[in-house]
């Protein structure tokens, strides 16, 4: 079966997946139950027990068409990370500003050859007061401070400074750069973000180039919850 790890899925390897194959049909072939029970559910019979068979089922498991499908993927993923380790800035050709609702992905876009501005966003707006009033910024800080952080040191007028600084980050995305690229999740933290922000550019005006992030699936993951 696929392995329980959430990242596997990003260090598939061919030898290996051709190793597990000869291993599946090993078992299979002495009549272990769960052998059989898989390659048997992605349309193979018993009596047709090949090394083929198994490949075609391990490709199956990790959510490809065909083994070729899995061989293709893997191949792709060598190149590009042959890519990553070439000191390549891949945001180069245009001044590129990043946003994000959290310093959680930083590291791996900067690894991956993204070295535009990083502009993290993190007021959750999914709790606490969200007016119209001019002094919404002056409620968002109150709550924010009394919410989250009366057991830090951080005090009112340093979280409603971290505030506005959102909103002066979010103006800078229009006026300094070429282009807005918004990595954002599909849990409700992440969206209210992301709606803030693409309210702020409908009010303010657009970035000459603004782009997001969209991937709902990734071949092999069993679980990957998106961009």
């Amino acid at each position: 079966m696929t392995s329980s790890d959430p990242y596997s899925a990003f260090r598939l390897n061919l030898e290996q997946q051709k190793k597990r194959a000869k291993e599946l049909l090993r078992d299979a072939k002495v009549f272990e139950a769960d052998s059989l029970q898989r390659i048997g559910r992605h349309g193979n019979e018993t009596a047709a027990l090949t090394l083929a068979s198994a490949q075609h089922c391990l490709a199956r498991e990790l959510r490809f068409t065909n083994w070729a499908a899995l061989k293709h993927h893997i191949k792709a993923m060598e190149q590009q990370r042959a890519q990553l380790s070439s000191d390549v800035v891949l945001d180069a050709d245009l001044r590129t500003m990043h946003i994000r609702c959290g310093h959680d992905i930083q590291t791996a876009l900067i690894n991956a050859g993204l070295h535009g501005e990083f502009n993290v966003q993190i007021d959750p707006f999914v709790q606490g007061p969200v007016t119209a009033d001019d002094d919404w910024l002056e409620h968002r800080a109150r709550f924010i401070h009394e919410a989250l952080g009366k057991d830090s040191d951080m005090q009112p007028e340093t979280v409603l400074a971290g505030c506005r600084d959102e909103e002066r980050r979010l103006s800078q995305a229009i006026s300094d750069f070429e282009r807005v690229v918004l990595w954002f999740e599909l849990d409700a933290h992440d969206q209210l973000i992301l709606l803030r922000c693409l309210a702020w550019f409908a009010d303010h005006g657009m970035p000459p180039r603004l782009e997001l992030v969209d991937a709902a699936d990734f071949p092999g993951a069993q679980r990957f919850l998106g961009l």
